[in-house]
């Protein structure tokens, strides 16, 4: 949780020196080309297993985001202009349980998802975003248990949608949503920082 908490305070100060390197652009949507790369902290999600008790978090989910553009301005209005994008990326999101099953151990959650979304500038600088995700949840007991192993492999998909606030050129907030569709797996809910390549 320390080293969680030193690498968010790190992003937080490299982001605030970016932020004093240049005035804003139009930056508020991806660009066709463009890197963007987002680190998160979020509330775990809390599912109920077989035995009907819910299973106990003990540090924040922690993810990292990297979306490519693929298409940017195709949609032509009066009142935005050449606006909407959209990008392609991967996802990797880490929970720890403790308590799972009442068998006294813990459990690791890793999240990989492939995401894709489209992004629209309502206001300058503000990326309102919303699209799909699909890939696995990995599962591993993280406490010895003899004669007992967990290890396990499943589907995870969902929708997101968010909105990320642009400082400078390079660096922005963000605040994610989610819904999981399978087994209530994903994050519902993050925040952390953006930066634009």
């Amino acid at each position: 949780m320390k080293r969680i908490f030193l690498l968010f305070i790190s992003l937080l100060f490299v982001g605030n020196m970016m932020a004093g390197s240049g005035k804003v652009s139009e930056i508020g949507v991806v660009t066709q080309g463009g890197c963007n790369l987002g680190f998160m902290i979020g509330v775990p999600p809390i599912d109920y297993y077989e035995s009907g008790e819910p299973t106990d978090p003990t540090i924040p989910t922690f993810s990292v985001d990297a979306n490519w553009g693929l298409a940017s301005g195709f949609i032509k209005t009066k009142t935005f202009g050449n606006n909407g994008a959209v990008d392609l990326g991967a996802y990797w999101g880490i929970d720890h349980y403790k308590g799972v099953w009442d068998r006294g151990r813990g459990m690791l959650q890793n999240s990989i998802l492939i995401r894709a979304a489209f992004h629209f500038e309502f206001v300058k600088n503000l990326d309102v975003f919303m699209g799909i995700a699909n890939g696995v949840n990995i599962f591993g007991s993280t406490n010895d248990h003899p004669g007992w192993d967990f290890d396990d492999c499943k589907y995870a998909g969902g929708i997101y949608g968010g909105v990320k606030y642009y400082f400078t050129d390079h660096f922005g907030l963000k605040i994610e949503f989610g819904s999981d569709w399978n087994e209530k797996n994903l994050t519902n809910f993050a925040g952390g920082f953006t930066f634009k390549f």
